[in-house]
């Protein structure tokens, strides 16, 4: 491994922090919070000297939202989002003064409540997120959080990790050691590079998106063609607009120049004539205040290695995904959902460190899955405008789009594969589209689903988890329960909660069935009536 520790001086180490979390991103915000609510002590750097100013990234899905509802909070996140009018719906036209080519609904974007969630998702802005997520992260005596503040060293044996930390304001170096380190450094990691991570073959989009982030009143031309996001193929090029606040702040991105332009030669003023063609303002009457243009090249390629030992990798670091469907930023609090509970137990001493195996195990599969998903998007957006384009029938081509706002399937029937889920006896449920079908189940290696467990619908089944394993019984005193009281008893972190009699035996949950269920919510394993539980034998890889 790469050894940047300066030669010539005092290599003696003062400080030790259980988890250092390279990134200040909304995933490693997301890490060194959810470290904090398990009284793990972490270090987050970050380069930049501030959270994000620019819009970015803006789903957050509804599972997302599940996993801040379960931290405290879904409120404040949501309360940053469009309105339900705006993501009912994705438009493709030409322009916003042509007819349109098609609407498509998204029920997987659409604020409004499902039966199969406490929560809604949500469409906000990641500059918006990151305020809330650094708030939250400063908040806990556990965390020590520093912006201007870059990695330059890190080497790891058996034992532990060296590392060494820059701040960019004094240029003062900072040697410490800590038990794990988290990369959630983006694109460009420097983790992965550190740790020898390369990225494996995949799809990389040539053409270079301008991300311009601006002000302006579009309602003279949008009228009543409102939705998450308006597709436009125009004289210019071709790209898409993104309702901020649902009344001045905007995004337009533009993915092609008509004619061609050479990357470095886009102009704010270029910029500016496309967004005037795309709405059909052919007299420059659009006054618009330009906040920031950001260029970048889409990728959607996997890292080789999710973690090497005691480092992992986590959100752009670990999977790049093509921004079509909004998937990417969701993948990476998905992932660390995952991993944060593993690494708290292991610290805690609750568990062994064979369980963070599990991590990449578990969220590679759902990664590429993902990735796969973020290509095929593209690729049908594509196909839409070009059935369009030759007089085809755009309705078979969108009934082959509708994945892209409506992947319920892919986001809350991940299934996972590990020594941490015995495998389930049943099939899983049939569906036609996995991505886009979702078929609520109790099944091991699935989300655990969600009922209300009062009258008044304020406290979900889903609220039990986060902490600890939850045996979640199913008919009074059972060998299950006895056994989990056992464990508990001895101090594995497990409680038992009884089911109110309302939510069994009408969906999902059974009466004499109990369910063992994970901190991140997955089932571990459900104990169907008069089977033998052996919880000890299933706890035991943990």
């Amino acid at each position: 491994m790469t050894n940047l520790w300066l030669a010539g001086e005092d290599q003696r180490v003062a400080v030790h922090v259980p988890v250092v979390v390279v990134g200040g991103g909304p995933i490693g915000l997301t890490a060194s919070i959810m470290l904090s609510r398990f009284g793990i002590g972490s270090l987050l750097v970050n380069r930049r000297e501030t959270t994000s100013t620019h819009p970015r990234a803006r789903f957050i899905d509804v599972r997302s939202i599940e996993i801040f509802r379960q931290i405290g909070l879904a409120d404040d996140i949501i309360s940053g989002g469009l309105p339900p009018e705006w993501v009912q719906s994705v438009r493709y036209s030409t322009t916003f003064s042509d007819p349109e080519v098609w609407r498509l609904p998204t029920e997987s974007y659409h604020s409004v409540p499902q039966p199969y969630s406490p929560t809604i998702p949500v469409m906000t802005s990641q500059d918006l997120v990151e305020a809330i997520l650094h708030d939250a992260a400063r908040s806990y005596s556990t965390a020590d959080v520093r912006f201007a503040t870059e990695l330059v060293g890190l080497e790891q044996d058996a034992d532990g990790c060296r590392v060494r930390i820059r701040d960019l304001r004094s240029g003062e170096e900072t040697a410490l050691t800590a038990d794990y380190v988290i990369g959630a450094d983006g694109r460009a990691s420097t983790v992965r590079a550190l740790i020898g991570g390369r990225l494996l073959e995949g799809d990389v989009n040539p053409l270079q998106i301008q991300d311009v982030f601006y002000h302006a009143d579009m309602s003279p031309w949008v009228k009543n063609r409102i939705g998450a996001l308006l597709f436009v193929y125009h004289s210019k090029g071709y790209g898409l607009f993104q309702p901020l606040d649902g009344k001045t702040r905007w995004r337009a991105q533009c993915t092609t120049f008509n004619p061609p332009v050479d990357p470095s030669e886009i102009t704010e003023e270029l910029c500016v004539e496309w967004i005037r063609s795309a709405i059909g303002d052919t007299e420059g009457e659009l006054e618009l205040e330009l906040e920031s243009i950001a260029p970048w090249n889409p990728e959607a390629q996997l890292c080789d290695t999710f973690g090497a030992n005691r480092v992992f990798l986590a959100g752009d670091a670990a999977h790049m995904l093509f921004p079509t469907g909004g998937y990417g930023m969701n993948l990476g609090y998905h992932g660390m959902h995952n991993l944060a509970w593993k690494l708290a137990y292991v610290l805690g001493g609750a568990a062994s460190a064979d369980i963070l195996r599990s991590y990449e195990a578990e969220r590679r599969p759902q990664a590429e899955r993902t990735r796969q998903a973020s290509v095929g998007n593209a690729r049908l957006a594509g196909e839409l405008y070009r059935t369009h384009m030759r007089g085809g029938d755009v309705a078979e081509a969108a009934f082959r789009l509708r994945q892209y706002g409506n992947f319920q399937g892919m986001i809350l029937g991940t299934e996972y594969r590990s020594d941490l889920c015995r495998a389930d006896p049943d099939p899983p449920p049939a569906v036609t589209n996995e991505l886009v079908d979702f078929a609520p189940v109790v099944r091991s290696g699935r989300r655990a689903p969600h009922v209300w467990l009062d009258d008044t619908r304020t406290r979900s089944v889903l609220d039990l988890f986060g902490r600890t394993y939850v045996l979640l019984a199913g008919g009074g005193l059972s060998a299950a329960v006895e056994q989990a009281r056992g464990l508990e008893a001895r101090g594995f972190p497990v409680a038992v909660f009884e089911l109110p009699q309302h939510t069994l035996d009408n969906g999902h949950y059974r009466s004499g069935e109990d369910v063992l269920v994970r901190p991140d919510g997955v089932v571990a394993a459900r104990i169907a009536a008069g089977a033998e539980p052996d919880l000890p034998r299933i706890t035991a890889a943990v």
